[in-house]
């Protein structure tokens, strides 16, 4: 199996949405400020989005390793100020620090 860390530091904007993480259409859960959550998916080619994401990532997952993405927020100059939540494959050793601050994410 492979594993999947998706999480959502502290002080994203849009403290009240939660948007969930998909990996191939299929919901693993939501995410919320300060938290994470760990899944494990067969290895092979799989789409990982998140919410309302414009775009995702398809990715060839290898049995044995560990894979992290990270929920953030692009801020925009257009009315609301804000874009949809965006979802950004992170090297591991960037996460594990930012993940090593947050909570399990509790459905």
């Amino acid at each position: 199996m492979a594993t999947i860390h998706a999480y959502r530091r502290w002080g994203v904007t849009g403290v009240l949405v939660k948007p969930s993480i998909y990996v191939d259409g299929k919901a693993l859960g939501r995410l919320r400020n300060g938290k994470f959550l760990v899944a494990e998916i067969t290895p092979g080619k799989h789409m990982i989005t998140s919410g309302r994401t414009e775009g995702g990532y398809l990715v060839d997952f290898e049995s044995g390793k560990h894979y992290y993405f990270r929920m953030g927020r692009r801020l925009s100059a257009g009315f609301t100020g804000a874009e949809p939540m965006t979802l950004d494959l992170v090297a591991a050793d960037e996460a594990e620090r930012e993940v090593s601050n947050l909570k399990p994410n509790q459905q």
